[in-house]
């Protein structure tokens, strides 16, 4: 049987653009992520949508489009910024860059 570790965040850092307010979080495994979160409070940030995120980051890699490869991962409550939720959450490996 395989077994499958979701990253665990260990540091909530700045927060970064966008409407769904993501964080940059550091995780267990060294990786610094861009973490989209699935949040109850509104019905289009839910669970739906960050499987949707890993889908769409999976497919993208299918065809070779430039994007990073997102992964489930773990925010506990204590480690989420106030509007949000703890739990599990779809998270980017961070990239520096501009749009």
């Amino acid at each position: 049987m395989n077994s499958v570790t979701v990253p665990n965040a260990t540091k909530l850092l700045e927060r970064a653009a966008g409407t769904s307010y993501p964080y940059f979080c550091e995780f267990d495994d060294g990786v610094t992520r861009f973490v989209k979160w699935h949040r109850r409070t509104e019905p289009f940030h839910g669970a739906k949508s960050c499987f949707n995120e890993l889908i769409a980051s999976r497919l993208a890699q299918l065809i070779n489009a430039p994007v990073l490869r997102g992964t489930v991962v773990f925010v506990a409550g204590d480690k989420v910024p106030p509007i949000q939720n703890g739990g599990f959450h779809f998270g980017a490996a961070r990239m520096d860059g501009s749009d």
